[in-house]
C-alpha cells in the first residue's frame, strides 16, 4: 500500500490576522515618513525651479543697472504645479532681486501656504528664504541653508 499522503494545509485564520496586523503597524510608521520626505522634496524642488531663473537675472543685470519691471515669465519661468500663480519678482534699483513662489498648488498639506524665495543682495550673492506666513515653524521640512522668516 501507498503511504497516506499528507494533506496540504493553508494558513490558519490566526496566522493571517497576525500578518495583517504586522503590515498595518509597518504602514502606520512608514506613511508619515513618506509624507515628510515628499514635503522636503517639494520645498527643494521649488527652490531649484526658482534658482533656474538666477542666470537670466544676472544676464539682465549685466546689460542694465537693475531688473525692475521684469516678471517671472520674462525670465523664462513656465509655471509649476506647486503654485497656482506665477512667482513674483521684486527688484530694486541697487540690484537686489527677490523671486518668490507661493506654495499653494499641489504642494503637500504641511507646506501649503509657505513662500519659497530666492534673493540676490547688492553684492550678487544669492540666498534662500522660506516665509512661514503664519504656518507653524517645522524646520524638519526646510533645507538647512534656507533662512526661515515668520512672515
Amino acid at each position: 500500500m501507498y503511504p497516506q499522503a499528507r494533506r496540504q494545509r493553508g494558513l490558519t485564520l490566526m496566522e493571517l490576522l497576525i500578518t495583517i496586523a504586522i503590515i498595518g503597524v509597518l504602514a502606520a510608521a512608514a506613511v508619515p515618513q513618506y509624507q515628510n520626505y515628499v514635503a522636503k522634496a517639494q520645498i527643494k524642488r521649488a527652490i531649484a525651479e526658482l534658482s533656474g531663473l538666477r542666470t537670466e537675472v544676472e544676464r539682465i543685470l549685466t546689460q542694465a543697472p537693475n531688473a525692475q519691471g521684469v516678471d517671472a515669465a520674462g525670465l523664462g519661468f513656465l509655471g509649476s504645479d506647486l503654485s497656482t500663480s506665477m512667482p513674483t519678482v521684486t527688484a530694486a534699483v541697487t540690484g537686489e532681486v527677490s523671486i518668490t513662489m507661493a506654495m499653494d498648488g499641489s504642494a503637500a498639506s504641511v507646506i501649503n501656504g509657505l513662500d519659497a524665495e530666492i534673493s540676490r543682495d547688492v553684492n550678487g550673492i544669492w540666498s534662500c528664504v522660506i516665509r512661514l506666513n503664519g504656518a507653524p515653524n517645522n524646520a524638519a521640512y526646510i533645507p538647512s541653508d534656507c533662512t526661515i522668516l515668520p512672515n
